[in-house]
């Protein structure tokens, strides 16, 4: 039988990070004047971090889990389609 760890500190610690910012957001959502003059340009600042940054991890971590080798890409195609493509067209019979 094993004794599960159900201490709640490390997972309270974890999640401080994210109440921070949200009471930072709070605050400049219900009174912006307490914060001071630059409060809403670091919030715009951070909003724009948080967007890039969740945008590039989507994207980077769709470029690590895609098959770099074995993909086949539209415009790669093999020198057979591409013939039979181009011998079909009316330009290329002479018409």
């Amino acid at each position: 039988m094993q004794i599960r760890n159900t201490s709640r500190l490390p997972r309270l610690l974890a999640g401080l990070p994210d109440a921070i910012t949200a009471g930072f957001f709070l605050a400049l959502w219900i009174a912006p004047q307490w914060l001071g003059p630059n409060a809403l340009r670091t919030g715009l600042l951070m909003m724009l971090v948080e967007f890039i940054l969740m945008h590039a991890t989507g994207i980077l971590g769709s470029m690590a889990l895609a098959d770099a080798g074995g993909s086949r890409r539209p415009w790669n195609r093999s020198s057979r389609s591409a013939a039979s493509t181009c011998s079909s067209s009316p330009a290329m019979r002479g018409a």
